[in-house]
């Protein structure tokens, strides 16, 4: 544990606990409401200003990520790093293809999905509130 404490830079540890917190909140609230999901994503083709939020907030929070931690070091932290690019990625997508993206999300959208990518977010986020919170303190 020492080894990993001395490779680890803070700056990982303080995105891993704000992930952390963020995927674990986001996605058990999202398997745990699939039901509420499900009409989010049949309204999401009419409703223009979700559609923007949906673009909008994961660009800010990936590029930041993507700044100030655009390393892989070869340990855990690189999946602080995969998903701000993730975000980044994906936010590029819903800003440049609105419809499009709208159209998949409630064409493509089941209680069972909302629940599955729901507890893997919810999973790596507490993946990453042990570590940073646990496993290096």
């Amino acid at each position: 544990m020492m080894d990993d404490m001395a490779t680890v830079s803070i700056v990982s540890i303080e995105l891993a606990r704000f992930l952390g917190f963020f995927m674990t909140i986001l996605g058990f609230g999202i398997a745990f409401n699939s039901n509420h999901m499900l009409k989010i994503a049949a309204d999401l083709p009419h409703n223009h200003g979700l559609q923007l939020t949906a673009a909008i907030l994961p660009a800010i929070v990936g590029s930041g990520i993507v700044a100030i931690h655009g390393q892989c070091t070869g340990n855990w932290t690189c999946v602080i790093t995969v998903i701000g690019w993730m975000m980044v990625i994906g936010a590029f997508y819903r800003a440049w293809l609105p419809a499009h993206w709208a159209s998949m999300v409630s064409k493509c959208a089941k209680k069972l999905g909302f629940q599955v990518a729901g507890l893997t977010v919810g999973l790596v986020g507490l993946f990453l509130l042990y570590k940073g919170w646990v496993s290096l303190n």
